[in-house]
Order: C-alpha cells, then structure tokens, then sequence
C-alpha cells in the first residue's frame, strides 16, 4: 500500500488500512514543518469527503495546470490550502483562514497537528517516507478530522523549490 502511495498510483484503499498505515508510520515534530511548503495529493476511500472534493474540484483543475498543497509560514501561520498554477503562481484560499502547528496525540502516538483556526478541522501528520540524510525528500500522511472524525487521507511532498513568502 506504501509504495503504491509514494508511485502516485490511483488506487482507493479502505479507511481502515489508511489507518493502520497511518498509525505503523513515524512520528514528525511540528517544528520541523515550520518554513516549509508541501504538494498535496488526495487520496482515495470512495467514501470520505475528501473523494468528493478530489473528483468534484482538485482532479479537474489539475487538467489546466493547477496543483494544490499546504504552507507553514511559522508556528501560528498558514495556509491550508495553497493552490498552484505551473508552479509558477502561488494563490492561498482565503476562505480556509489561518492555520498553527503543534505537537498532539492522536491514539497514543504524538505527532505535528496543523489546526484550523477557524474550523473545527485539524490534520494529523505522519513520515510517509523521508530520506535519513536529507530532509529535502520528505513525503507525509495526512489524516483530516472533523469534530474528532476521519475525513480522508492524503499526502504532503516538500518542495523545496516554492516559495515560502
């Protein structure tokens, strides 16, 4: 399942094997996603919202050039939803707000939380794959929860090459 996720393959998995992906992964400090800003990549239940919004708004827009990804300005700013043109233009959606990173919980395991400041949404992140030398390869699993509940999965790649500012 891990690999077929890192080779962006277009394959719906289960929720409950997202989660036991996401809970087998290791831990990141939010700290180190401070300064940083991420591709982001739905990916597929068949039954979470986030489906709905992959095929309903990101899968179209990607046929004219557009991406979508996260920014994290600093502890108490973001953007949540950063889209891209040609990774050329970088446009936050000002209707997603502000966002700020911490450590949390989650099952047991403490890991970065990115929360909403105006939402009750938070996402949860773990190491997908990350190179041991170099953190310029970093590849991370999202979980998005409402209110506490399993909203979808997707992934977050570091680009080191977008703009921070």
């Amino acid at each position: 399942m891990k690999t077929n996720i890192l080779a962006q393959q277009d394959i719906a998995f289960a929720e409950s094997d997202y989660e036991r992906l996401f809970m087998s992964l290791p831990a990141i400090k939010a700290e180190r996603l401070v300064g940083k800003c991420f591709d982001g990549r739905m990916l597929r239940t068949n039954r979470s919202p986030l489906d709905l919004a992959e095929w309903l708004f990101c899968r179209p827009i990607s046929y004219l050039g557009f991406g979508w990804g996260k920014r994290f300005l600093s502890e108490y700013r973001g953007d949540p939803l950063l889209f891209n043109w040609g990774k050329k233009v970088y446009v936050p959606l000002p209707t997603c707000g502000n966002v700020s990173l911490k450590d949390a919980t989650y099952k047991g395991a403490t890991s970065a939380l990115m929360s909403y400041d105006n939402y009750p949404w938070n996402d949860h992140f773990r190491v997908l794959e990350m190179s041991e030398n170099n953190e310029q390869h970093m590849v991370l699993l999202g979980a998005w929860m409402i209110r506490d509940n399993m909203a979808g999965y997707f992934t977050l790649t570091y680009d080191p090459s977008t703009p921070v500012e």
